[in-house]
Order: C-alpha cells, then sequence, then structure tokens
C-alpha cells in the first residue's frame, strides 16, 4: 500500500486495514454520498480507481444487500445501482468516515 515517497491517503489505509481492501471504504463513502442512481463509471471516476476493481465492489455491495441493481433501459449497456439507504452496513461506513474524519483534522 506505501510506498517509498507516496503519501498514503488515509481512506485508503483504514479501508486495507479495517475493510480488506484499500478501495472498499472510499468506494463506499463515495456511494453513500449519492442521491441518484448512478453507473460503474461514475463510481470509477469518483474514487479514481479502475473500473475493473470497482465492478466487483460493487457487486460485492448488491450481494450484501447495500445496493440494489436496476434494470437496464433499453439500448443502454450501462448498468445503474442504486444505495439501499437503510441497509444496516451503511452505519458502519458512516462511523468509519466520521471517525476518519476526527483522524485527519487532528493531524
Amino acid at each position: 500500500m506505501e510506498s517509498e515517497g507516496v503519501p498514503v491517503d488515509p481512506v485508503q489505509e483504514l479501508s486495507a486495514a479495517l475493510f480488506g481492501r484499500a478501495l472498499r471504504l472510499p468506494l463506499a463513502i463515495w456511494v453513500r454520498s449519492q442521491s441518484e442512481p448512478f453507473f460503474q463509471r461514475q463510481a470509477s471516476d469518483g474514487i479514481g480507481i479502475p473500473q475493473t476493481y470497482v465492478r466487483k465492489e460493487l457487486a460485492t455491495f448488491v450481494q450484501q444487500g447495500m445496493l440494489r441493481e436496476l434494470p437496464r433501459a433499453e439500448g443502454d449497456k450501462r448498468l445503474f445501482y442504486e444505495q439501499v439507504r437503510d441497509h444496516p452496513w451503511w452505519m458502519i461506513i458512516d462511523a468509519a468516515d466520521q471517525a476518519l474524519q476526527i483522524r485527519i483534522r487532528a493531524h
């Protein structure tokens, strides 16, 4: 995760330590900030991570019930996702985000 001379992103550092993958927490925080359905490319661009990796994580969030896949519009190849706002796992993400913001302000 950390390479010589490259500063570590605190969100990615916490995500790798607590959530198993450096991109999982940043993606979850990004998803949590969305009020409308979104598609994979938007999520990828939103956190600056290649779509290949984002796709796997979005599938995990769907599997856990945190997101739902929406039906594709006719002729649209994009797969849209919608946050299941009241899913209890989002409380964990919210708490991690709040704790991280406190830590960042303290440094």
